[in-house]
């Protein structure tokens, strides 16, 4: 059987040298190989990109702001590109469309400070799938879906004698007073004496678990959650010292860190690894016997 292909497709995005969009593509700026040959390029279509925001307004646990949500929403489209093409939906517990494909930023703004609601649950899967129907009449390589939710973190146990592990996922993604939650993830990770860990150690937007070995600041950390490590281990620490975790420089991405409660030390890593075996970001903070921890106490950018 032979297969005739008369044209390929290929979506591509354009910048310069400072990462900002450059509508000025023409067909020599581009070069396309094949197995080390070029191909003959026919044309170029400049295509504006075809933006769904989804913003989680789901309200169970009664903390969630709309207002953050929204204001999220504004900043995100005022970094696209004026010809682009955004539509709203918000979810809770079922989707709803509040805006349909358009480029009239005042028509998004006033939608996005008057139609935004809070309800109870965050159906995730319900709204992905009606984000994918609202797709269907526009071209291949210009949908992009920009999905705005606070998520919501549960618990898990480790116990230092057996490294056995037990995460749960709550009730239906939620934490919900006065039940009994099954273990999402039972698995053995670590060995006695270990200290447990946990974050997104590979930006994908799912917190995943480690080991702190003490006896010689020795770091294991896992991406999954069958007790599998997958980062070469690494020494980032000194006697004595405690360790946490936490993006400290907000690319999306947990990395180490060890707080060294005899003298108050806090030592910051921006890579997962020793590192410079110091660390990236070094300072005093607390005193002795105190333990560290790590949040985002303000929810502010991490850019000024």
């Amino acid at each position: 059987m032979r297969v005739f292909t008369e044209e390929v497709r290929l979506p591509v995005a354009a910048t310069d040298t400072y990462g900002h969009y450059d509508p000025s593509l023409e067909i020599d700026d581009v070069l396309v190989l094949e197995d080390g040959q070029p191909q003959q390029i026919r044309s170029i279509q400049h295509l504006p990109a075809n933006v769904l925001l989804v913003l989680d307004t789901g309200n169970d646990l009664g903390l969630k702001d709309t207002k953050l949500t929204r204001d999220v929403a504004l900043r995100i489209i005022a970094g696209l590109n004026p010809g682009d093409r955004i539509a709203i939906m918000q979810f809770a517990t079922k989707p709803e469309l509040l805006q349909n494909w358009t480029s009239d930023r005042a028509a998004l703004a006033k939608v996005l400070k008057t139609k935004l609601n809070s309800g109870k649950n965050s159906r995730l899967s319900t709204a992905i799938a009606a984000a994918s129907e609202q797709f269907r009449e526009t071209p291949p390589g210009t949908r992009h879906i920009v999905l705005v939710t606070d998520g919501v973190d549960t618990p898990g146990v480790f116990n230092p004698q057996t490294n056995n592990w037990f995460l749960t996922n709550g009730v239906n993604g939620q934490n919900v007073n006065n039940s009994f939650p099954p273990a999402a993830f039972q698995f053995f990770l670590g060995q006695v004496g270990d200290l447990p860990v946990a974050g997104d150690w590979n930006g994908d937007g799912f917190d995943t678990v480690g080991v702190f070995r003490t006896g010689n600041s020795t770091w294991f950390l896992s991406n999954g959650f069958l007790g599998v490590i997958d980062f070469k281990p690494f020494i980032f620490g000194s006697l004595g010292s405690l360790p946490i975790a936490g993006d400290w420089n907000g690319d999306g991405i947990d990395s180490p860190g060890e707080f060294t409660p005899k003298v108050g030390l806090m030592s910051l890593n921006n890579v997962i690894g020793a590192g410079n075996g110091i660390g990236d970001i070094v300072f005093n903070f607390g005193q002795s016997g105190d333990l560290p921890v790590a949040g985002d106490w303000d929810g502010k950018p991490s850019v000024p």
